[in-house]
């Protein structure tokens, strides 16, 4: 076990920044994804005002704190556009997050 976690420490430590940055920038973007379609809808049909508020907050607050060279922008300000029809139904907010993919 400590030879494999020597390897794995020898890898990371041979990636180049610019690799590092992108490791960092797709896990960021794919947990992104994977929230927004298995965190946001838990009961079927439109959400509730509380939950609106949230969802809005949120995205908000990742628009405001994100680097802006980030490409998740492009599925932010998306979201944000259509907010109204994503917050009536799931299978929208789902359509709408999976037509975008990690650069």
């Amino acid at each position: 076990k400590q030879q494999q976690q020597q390897a794995a420490a020898a890898v990371t430590k041979e990636k180049k920044p610019k690799q590092q940055h992108k490791d960092l920038y797709n896990d960021i973007f794919l947990s992104l994804q994977f929230t927004l379609r298995n965190g946001i809808y838990q009961d079927n049909g439109p959400l509730p005002q509380n939950r609106r508020d949230a969802l809005k907050d949120f995205m908000q607050t990742l628009t405001e704190t994100l680097p802006p060279t980030w490409k998740i922008h492009h599925m932010l300000h998306a979201l944000q556009r259509d907010f109204n029809k994503i917050a009536r139904a799931e299978t929208t907010l789902e359509k709408a997050v999976d037509s975008y993919r990690p650069p």
